[in-house]
């Protein structure tokens, strides 16, 4: 049993009275994606020179250290929910690579220089995507379809030189891919554009020192004008973001608000925009039942050389195949644009089916080859229930506080 609360504060509390029912807002029109990218490179080096005299002669000492490290990610979302369909896809690609340079040498009056060097590089990669696609049924129904692909790449390689030379090589690959069939009951809406125009005419209002109650025609108004902005295609250079604000201020004078401080106006519609939380709110009933397959490849080489003719390599495969039956269902509810409620049960079982094959081989002239082979096979039937409440806090569009509460 684990009990779990989770705080996130911003900015200050402040409350208001809403009495708009977000449970009834079913505008099915959301076509959202987003991308978001991050790159970095960072180098470091250094150089130590050490020299000593003495009466019999003299001892000279360097030391040299160079190298990099960069990385990257790119990451990839969108939310699709129309009249028959509801496609939620997540998308990831993440890189990271080096290359360092170490070296020593150290030479004394009358001896022999010893020199050491040790140079090393690496780089890796791995991506994700998972999709999942409902498509709806007039009475509510829906066929589900879950689609997904894992994959990885790792390489190192280190070279040691001097008086024990050695070369250390590390190769990993992985492929893993996911597909998923069933049918469901019900339907979640999504109303954090709903939730998201609330907080908006609510700041706006009271920076203006307006009491008044926002009426149900305003909140619909200005989030079916949250939504249309956030449809706008998000790749095209042309739609700047004073473009969004532009768009955002024409839908907020539609629903009636007024500001006679322009600067606090437009400041606010900037600042609940570009730096509000972007929860998920949703509200509604759906039961899923689907079964999943899921087929994981992995294959490995790894060796230490210290000569052509001296050496030793293992190689590995691994492949896993899982099969689940899955069931979930969810309740979510606004009890308002503050406060959400849901709950969550779900239950699986997984039959697993593992092989797993290694090659240990070792080369050392003038001997003969030692090569070693193993395969073994695992079965394995699990199942897995978990119940989870939670309760959503969210005073502003910067803070919220979620309470959990999951048993396994």
């Amino acid at each position: 049993m684990l009990l779990t609360a989770i705080i996130f504060m911003v900015l200050p509390f402040c409350s208001f009275a809403q009495e708009y029912d977000l449970n009834q807002y079913q505008y099915r029109f959301q076509k959202y994606q987003y991308a978001e990218s991050e790159f970095n490179l960072v180098g470091n080096g250094s150089i130590t020179v050490a020299k000593s005299d003495y009466l019999n002669g003299a001892s000279a000492r360097d030391n040299d250290l160079r190298g990099f490290n960069s990385g990257g990610s790119i990451t990839h979302g969108r939310l699709v929910n129309t009249q028959k369909l509801q496609l939620e896809r997540n998308a990831s690609f993440n890189t990271n690579g080096g290359w360092q340079h170490s070296g020593s040498s150290f030479e004394s009056t009358g001896q022999n220089k010893y020199i050491s060097t040790s140079k090393n590089r690496n780089f890796l990669f791995d991506f994700s995507s998972n999709q999942s696609m409902r498509f709806y049924n007039e009475n509510n129904n829906f066929n589900l379809l879950i689609i997904g692909l894992d994959g990885f790449h790792s390489n190192f390689k280190k070279r040691n030189s001097g008086s024990n030379s050695t070369v250390q090589k590390n190769n990993v690959n992985e492929i893993t891919n996911r597909l998923g069939l069933g049918r469901g009951f019900g339907r979640l809406e999504y109303v954090s554009d709903a939730v998201t125009a609330q907080f908006i005419l609510q700041d706006l209002k009271q920076k203006a020192g307006d009491n008044s109650e926002l009426s149900n025609e305003q909140i619909e108004s200005l989030a079916r004008g949250v939504t249309t902005t956030r449809n706008t295609r998000f790749l095209d250079r042309r739609f700047r973001l004073i473009d969004q604000i532009e768009m955002l201020d024409s839908f907020v004078q539609l629903s009636g608000v007024k500001s006679s401080n322009s600067l606090r106006y437009y400041t606010s519609l900037y600042d609940n925009w570009l730096y509000a939380t972007k929860l998920n709110r949703t509200s509604g009933k759906r039961l899923s039942i689907y079964a999943l397959t899921e087929t994981k490849l992995s294959k490995s080489i790894r060796s230490n050389e210290n000569s052509p003719t001296n050496r030793d390599e293992s190689k590995g495969r691994i492949s896993n195949n899982l099969t689940s039956l899955n069931i979930d269902y969810i309740i979510s509810k606004q009890l308002n644009f503050q406060n959400q409620r849901s709950f969550k049960a779900t239950a699986f079982t997984t039959l697993s089916h593992s092989t797993n094959y290694n090659k240990y081989e070792i080369i050392n002239s003038p001997n003969p080859v030692s090569s070693t082979e193993t395969k073994t096979k695992l079965d394995d039937l699990s199942y897995n229930i978990n119940l989870e409440f939670e309760h959503l806090y969210q005073p502003n569009s910067r803070t919220f506080l979620i309470f959990s509460f999951k048993e396994e």
